[in-house]
C-alpha cells in the first residue's frame, strides 16, 4: 500500500515532483537525504512493475534541444514522466519548448496507480541511459524535437 501511495503522490498536481527532481539533478547529493525514505518506497514500487518497451513522449517548456547532438549519449538522473499519447503532451508545451520522442525499453507504466490515469504516464527512472538518434529538429525557433532511444547499462559500458 505505501509503495503504490508513493506513485500516487508523485503524480499529484503539486510542487512535490518538481522539488524531488530538482534535488535529483543537483550536484549536491547531500540535499537528497530528506528524500531517501520516499525514494526507497517509490523506486521499490516501480521495480515491482514490469518494464515496458514502448514509444513515449516528453515535453519541457524551454529550449534544451540545442544541448543534444546526434549519437551523443546522456544519463537522465531525475524521474522523467512521459506519455504514450502525444496529445497528452500538448498541455506541457509552452511558447518555446522541447519535445522528446523516446524509444524506451525499461519504461514503467503507472496509470493504474496515478492520480491522473488518463495521462497514460510511463516513468523513466533515475539513471536512464539515452542516445540521441538524430540532430534535433528546429521548428521556427519555437519547438525543438529530439529523438532518443534508451539503452542498457551494458551497452553504455561497451561504448
Amino acid at each position: 500500500w505505501d509503495e503504490s501511495a508513493a506513485i500516487y503522490l508523485y503524480t499529484m498536481s503539486s510542487p512535490f515532483f518538481s522539488s524531488l527532481n530538482k534535488r535529483l539533478r543537483a550536484e549536491d547529493r547531500h540535499a537528497l537525504k530528506p528524500w531517501f525514505a520516499f525514494l526507497k518506497l517509490f523506486l521499490t514500487a516501480l521495480e515491482k512493475l514490469p518494464s515496458t518497451k514502448v514509444s513515449v513522449w516528453r515535453a519541457v517548456s524551454c529550449d534544451v534541444g540545442s544541448y543534444y547532438v546526434a549519437n551523443d549519449m546522456t544519463i537522465w538522473w531525475s524521474v522523467n514522466s512521459t506519455s504514450t499519447d502525444p496529445n497528452v503532451i500538448k498541455m506541457f508545451l509552452g511558447e518555446t519548448s522541447t519535445l522528446f520522442h523516446i524509444d524506451a525499453i525499461y519504461g514503467k507504466t503507472i496509470s493504474d496507480y496515478s492520480a491522473m490515469p488518463d495521462e497514460k504516464e510511463v516513468i523513466l527512472i533515475p539513471g536512464t541511459y539515452l542516445e540521441v538518434k538524430s540532430n534535433p529538429f528546429n521548428y521556427l525557433d519555437h519547438l525543438f524535437v529530439v529523438q532518443m532511444k534508451e539503452f542498457t547499462t551494458e551497452e553504455y559500458i561497451q561504448r
